[in-house]
């Protein structure tokens, strides 16, 4: 995905759709099977999450460089998750991700 601003992320992202339980299941099957195209589709169902924390930053906050960081850690968040299995949700795992995503974007800054 081309983000050529941070207001273009936002209007790429608010045209994403969430997937259904059952959907991430067949996508993390087709994913361990190799196919580059179902990962792309979990990757892309949670990043209007990142958009959300994104918006909910102070002003200074919210910049292209934050944004290329929570898509690093959503892309770390779906690759080390197996979405086969029913004891822990990935929302967990990515809230995790991006507030390490957070403060790396900080100490880095």
């Amino acid at each position: 995905m081309l983000i050529v601003s941070l207001d273009d992320f936002y209007e790429k992202v608010a045209a994403m759709k969430k997937l259904s339980r059952e959907e991430e299941k067949e996508c993390a099957i087709k994913m361990a099977q190799g196919d580059m195209e179902a990962r792309q589709m979990l990757i892309n169902s949670y990043l209007p999450i990142c958009a959300y924390r994104i918006k909910h930053h102070v002003r200074h906050l919210r910049t292209m460089g934050l944004a290329l960081y929570y898509i690093q850690a959503t892309e770390k968040a779906v690759d080390s998750f197996n979405f086969l299995q029913d004891n822990e949700r990935f929302c967990h795992r990515l809230s995790w991700y991006l507030r390490n995503a957070f403060v790396a974007y900080l100490v880095r800054r």
